[in-house]
């Protein structure tokens, strides 16, 4: 900001004033809290693209007279056009993939979807549906690559691992969604998934719904995350281009998300607490939810926290879990960082592209104290043993991934947090057993 050219806050405290409209009215108007609005006249918070527009739509007023640094079209598409023609071909690809998946989802007979799929033991039918439309989709637009899938191992040439690769949980949140749908079912006959998802009764929404996680890395380069929630068709995009969410529909490519889509904005957050996965005992028929959750609190411990200060929920969406660090959650109970607790690759890999084309967030890597492992492969491996290296940037060994067997499923524990909570940072950087990924300040794009 520079002259004196009004703040955010001070432009929207005259506006309302002129207007006399109360912030609670206001607040009521756009569906956040009378305190988020009181946060942004106070210059507290800075708003997201997407509050912006809601209050300017609202008081009747362009976006430039409440905030004159808002960014216009034009400016979104120069960013947009700094990726290479390549990479939004790869993205493109992705984005259609991710849409191809969820169509052939939402057409499934109900009953026939929660069936047995193939891949990895407890699959279902739609797991196997979607991950076949992403595969296809991929391989369709570039045969030579590899595909790190989190049902089937490895698609595509090996050989290219390399060179590009995907990184995709075609459904995360399987056994929730399992559950939600039979209990839907039992009530009454259902035509197809979409008539289930539709209902108002289904209870898996927002960031707690199913979603479908493509991640492309480029020369060991982590180049976008797509995902889509399955549920309401809403696509989100961290790349070098735009990092923002959109109606699929609407937003069916890179440009036309940059054009019609919302741009996803990542600000601090005070207190301690924190989000990761404790355990999902429907995971391991032979374990009490007692012995899950003994598991999960002891790895936590060994990475040096406090599980009482653990913010629910316990079982967390992994790709969409970035998205609690982002203005479109709400909520007075706001982490302020997320952990992945010793999970696979599938479930964390894609937080990384956020963090680093947002520019706004950073990355930790912690190894616990002792050797805790799953199937001989550690949760938490010490630096030697990590697939993460930072000497040119922030980059992934894909070869350590797929040498693993099971292919894919190195498991990590990384932390995510706010660039500029200098808490949080403080907090990770004193840790022993902790070493920083990423920073946007420390490292160069």
């Amino acid at each position: 900001m520079t002259g004196d050219s009004p703040t955010f806050g001070t432009a929207l405290s005259h506006t309302l004033r002129r207007a006399s409209i109360r912030q609670a009215d206001l607040a009521r108007a756009v569906d956040c809290t009378p305190q988020y609005i009181s946060q942004l006249i106070k210059g507290d918070r800075p708003p997201s693209r997407d509050v912006v527009q809601k209050i300017a739509r609202h008081l009747r007023v362009s976006p430039t007279e409440l905030d004159p640094a808002w960014r216009d079209s034009r400016r979104a598409l120069h960013d947009f056009h700094r990726m290479q023609g390549i990479e939004t071909g790869y993205l493109t690809a992705a984005m259609s993939a991710l849409a191809a998946a969820r169509a052939s989802l939402l057409a499934q007979a109900p009953r026939a979807a929660l069936g047995t799929g193939i891949g990895k033991p407890g699959a279902n039918l739609f797991d196997a549906v979607t991950e076949q439309a992403i595969a296809g989709q991929l391989l369709a637009y570039n045969s030579r690559c590899a595909i790190v899938t989190e049902e089937s191992g490895i698609i595509g040439e090996k050989g290219q691992a390399a060179n590009t690769s995907y990184v995709v949980d075609p459904f995360d949140r399987s056994r929730p969604f399992f559950r939600a749908v039979d209990e839907l079912i039992k009530q009454e006959k259902r035509g197809t998934l979409e008539d289930v998802i539709s209902d108002s009764r289904f209870q898996m929404r927002s960031l707690e719904a199913p979603f479908g996680s493509i991640t492309c890395i480029r020369d060991g380069e982590i180049i976008f995350n797509t995902m889509l929630d399955y549920a309401s068709g809403t696509i989100y995009v961290g790349s070098k281009g735009f990092v923002g969410y959109g109606n699929i529909d609407k937003c069916s490519d890179p440009l036309a998300l940059v054009q019609n889509g919302t741009e996803l904005a990542f600000s601090p957050r005070g207190g301690s607490k924190y989000l990761c996965f404790m355990g999902d005992p429907d995971k391991d028929k032979d374990q009490t939810i007692n012995e899950q959750s003994s598991k999960y609190e002891h790895i936590l411990k060994g990475l040096g926290f406090d599980p009482d200060l653990h913010l629910g929920p316990k079982n967390p969406g992994g790709p969409a879990r970035i998205l609690y660090l982002s203005e479109i959650h709400e909520d007075p109970d706001n982490p302020i960082f997320i952990l992945s607790n010793g999970e696979k690759v599938f479930e964390f890999l894609g937080w990384l592209a956020f963090a680093i084309h947002s520019q706004e967030l950073a990355v930790f890597e912690l190894y616990s104290s002792g050797f805790e492992a799953r199937g001989l492969i550690l949760q938490a491996p010490p630096p030697p043993y990590s697939a993460f290296s930072t000497s040119k940037g922030l980059r992934l060994n894909v070869e350590k991934l797929i040498d693993l067997d099971p292919p894919g499923h190195y498991r990590g524990a990384v932390v995510v947090t706010h660039a500029r909570s200098t808490v949080a940072c403080a907090l990770m950087r004193a840790k022993p057993n902790s070493r920083e990924l990423y920073h946007p300040v420390r490292q160069p794009q």
